[in-house]
């Protein structure tokens, strides 16, 4: 948010008008369609980490085989995170891929879009199908409670040092 500060001036100003002085709770969740906008584009934006949790094959017959290769029973295995988030890249599915944009989430009155079941990607990074994150909704209601409260409490800015940097 550091980076586009007038993104978190929105999100502030969409916080004051729902919270005002009292500090923001659960209750106020689906009167912040663009704090749920903000998380998207960030889960969008960028992944958490370098490869997803570990795997092991587990055909029970024996090898699993992918393509050309054979990966043995029992080998553990990590996904390519990035190789499953270049879909949030793809100017195909989202309009300025590589534009930090929270709004792309929202319609034209400023209500949360409904997620695309076709590409499953809004949050994806949490996987899908049954192998979905089962902590997914407590992970999402922490980012949402964090980010609110502190964009409620604070205003981040880069700090200058004496050289103006």
């Amino acid at each position: 948010l550091l980076h586009h500060p007038h993104i978190m001036r929105a999100a502030q100003e969409s916080i004051d008008v729902v919270c005002g002085l009292r500090p923001p709770s659960f209750e106020d969740r689906e009167k912040l369609p663009y704090i749920e906008a903000l998380i998207k584009e960030m889960m969008r934006w960028g992944s958490g980490v370098p490869a997803g949790i570990p795997h092991v094959a587990s055909e029970v017959d024996g090898s699993v085989y992918y393509r050309e290769y054979t990966i043995p029973k029992g080998t553990v295995f990590f996904d390519n995170i990035w190789s499953v988030l270049i879909q949030t890249r793809d100017p195909s599915v989202y309009t300025s891929p590589e534009v930090f944009d929270p709004t792309r989430f929202l319609d034209e009155s400023g209500k949360l879009l409904p997620a695309t079941p076709d590409t499953r990607l809004d949050l994806l990074r949490f996987g899908h199908g049954r192998r979905v994150c089962p902590g997914k909704g407590f992970a999402v209601n922490g980012l949402f409670i964090a980010i609110t409260y502190l964009l409620w409490a604070f205003t981040l800015e880069w700090r200058i040092d004496d050289a103006g940097q």
